[in-house]
């Protein structure tokens, strides 16, 4: 069987399907191939996400109730929580059980698949969070080494350390202002100042001591926070930032206006682009809004990150 005809049948038993036809169909495939799904799509450098997301786009909703249920604990890990589709169990695009660690996360997912329709049909990108817990249990929780070594190459080019000349006061300005309370943050969490840099072209080079202190603190996350730090990483080009979001210091708007501060004062100056700078804006909106989202939801209030 093609690997094409069997991701499209596979698909639909990773999102409930449990018929007779596709079991038949798809069963010894599914058996030899979705195991290593995430591994395949990691040295085609894409996501399951993306993998999956053309094969179910637009596909019509052929579910009608959206639940969420209890899972029984089969050991000491804790109560989870999974969504029902017609009371068939979600399942990730590489077939693993989709269990939530709250029963809100396990709630905000099902939120997004009740509010696909039948007119416009599943939609994934309207689906942030449902992505990022996917990416969580077939990514991250299999090999958590390649998003850390990801998010840590952000570090080197990080957003914040890059201020503008003396000659552009404004926005040096404002760089000091929106900047500087993160590098003190980030100075007491990382153990070292980070280095800040005044050319465009020159790579800060970061304390080795601050580099490893990064780094331990990365590879302490669970996957789903782990997950959502790639996503802010990603989102606003700044590791700094993305740490300062999931350890409380700033939130989701102050992320967004730090990522995006040179870009704002263009705007100011020289007008937004309609069809580029707007869509882009609501883009970055919406995956730091579902980052964000994660990171409160994966734990109770008592329960949250600290150094």
């Amino acid at each position: 069987m093609s690997l094409s005809l069997g991701l499209r049948r596979c698909t639909k038993r990773a999102l409930g399907c449990s018929s007779a036809l596709c079991r038949a169909a798809c069963g010894p495939w599914q058996q030899q191939h979705a195991a290593d799904l995430p591994l395949r799509c990691q040295r085609r450098n894409m996501s399951v996400q993306d993998t999956v997301h053309q094969k179910i786009k637009g596909r019509r909703r052929f579910y009608k109730i959206v639940s969420v249920d209890q899972v029984k604990a089969s050991d000491s890990s804790g109560p989870q929580w999974q969504v029902l589709l017609d009371n068939r169990p979600l399942r990730t695009p590489a077939r693993r059980p989709l269990h939530f660690p709250t029963e809100a996360l396990a709630r905000a997912v099902a939120a997004e698949w009740d509010a696909q329709t039948r007119s416009t049909g599943i939609e994934p990108a309207v689906m942030p969070l449902m992505t990022l817990c996917a990416t969580a249990l077939d990514q991250v929780a299999v090999n958590p080494e390649p998003t850390i070594d990801n998010v840590m190459n952000y570090l080197h080019t990080d957003t914040v350390c890059f201020f503008a000349p003396d000659d552009d006061r404004i926005i040096l300005k404002r760089q000091k202002k929106t900047w500087g309370p993160l590098h003190t943050w980030a100075s007491k969490a990382l153990g070292g100042e980070l280095v800040k840099t005044q050319h465009a072209i020159a790579r800060p080079q970061h304390p080795p001591e601050v580099v490893d202190q990064a780094r331990a603190i990365v590879a302490g996350l669970d996957p789903f926070a782990l997950s959502a730090v790639q996503c802010i990483t990603m989102e606003c080009k700044s590791l700094v930032v993305a740490l300062a979001v999931a350890y409380r210091q700033i939130t989701m708007e102050q992320a967004f206006d730090a990522a995006r501060l040179e870009e704002g004062f263009n705007i100011e100056h020289w007008g937004l682009v309609e069809g580029g700078h707007d869509l882009d804006i609501c883009s970055t909106k919406l995956q730091l809004s579902a980052a964000s989202m994660l990171l409160w939801l994966t734990r109770d209030v008592d329960n949250q990150l600290s150094l």
